[in-house]
């Protein structure tokens, strides 16, 4: 029986923030890059994504992560930091009067998705791997 300690949960939960990523670039793809401040489940994924980086911070602290769960916990801040540095570099000269009107371009959105899957399947193996259902 594998052993679910709050290590396997952080891994598990990340998983699902890897998801929330892709979806959240997927719906800011299509509305043009522009923010969905009236969708619900769009802010709550938003909310969730960037509440994360905290939460992986702490988890790397805290926790007794080994393996590729020490990585996971390692790679979303790192995510949160070279994104703002690449969407800053993508956004620069461009002026905006109401946040509600940015439009994140294709490319930062791109990098969004593709961190996610990449993301997703660093989380899929971790977790495996702190279940003892594969060793790596």
């Amino acid at each position: 029986m594998p052993d679910f300690s709050l290590e396997v949960v952080f891994i598990a939960l990340s998983l699902m923030i890897a998801i929330f990523v892709m979806i959240e670039s997927t719906l800011l793809e299509r509305n043009g890059g522009k923010l969905l401040l009236k969708n619900s489940i769009f802010m709550f994924i938003s909310l969730s994504t960037s509440a994360w980086m905290v939460a992986a911070c702490l988890a790397w602290y805290f926790l007794d992560l080994v393996g590729l769960g020490l990585v996971v916990a390692m790679v979303y801040p790192l995510y949160g930091l070279l994104g703002l540095a690449y969407s800053a570099m993508l956004m620069r000269g461009i002026e905006v009067d109401d946040p509600a009107e940015v439009a994140l371009p294709k490319k930062y959105l791109s990098f969004c998705k593709s961190f996610g899957l990449v993301y997703s399947i660093l989380c899929l193996t971790a977790l495996l791997e702190s279940m003892g259902l594969i060793q790596i």
